[in-house]
């Protein structure tokens, strides 16, 4: 198992769009953080169900990207178990469309996968 570090994901009930100065939250943006509960004015990126109605803001930027009905829900983002990464494509990269998750928790390598290799012994 790779090294990790847990932290939580939260993401901006509240706030200005777009920022003013930066000193003030941008309603949708994510943060990371240490401590085991969200901020006033923010919630956990766990995929929550939220009214459209209490949250008409929120909902203007993200639809129903993260899910949802688009009537009278939509989700926030899940980062449970995910590392976020930018969306687009680089040079040589694949392209990730905003919103799509992929990958597995768990991967099982067969050695037809493992790069050729060898190992010295050294005797004394």
């Amino acid at each position: 198992m790779q090294p990790y570090l847990v932290v939580n994901y939260s993401i901006a009930l509240q706030g200005i769009y777009p920022s003013r100065n930066g000193a003030d939250n941008y309603i949708g943006e994510i943060c990371i953080y240490g401590f085991n509960f969200e901020p006033q004015g923010w919630a956990l990126c766990n995929g929550q169900i939220l009214s459209i109605s209490q949250n008409t803001a929120l909902f203007s930027l993200l639809g129903t990207m993260y899910g949802g009905n688009g009537t009278t829900t939509f989700a926030l983002p899940d980062l449970r178990g995910r590392t976020p990464i930018h969306y687009g494509q680089g040079p040589g990269l694949s392209s990730r469309t905003i919103g799509n998750a992929g990958g597995t928790e768990t991967v099982t390598i067969t050695v037809g996968q493992l790069p050729a290799h060898s190992h010295t012994v050294i005797y004394e």
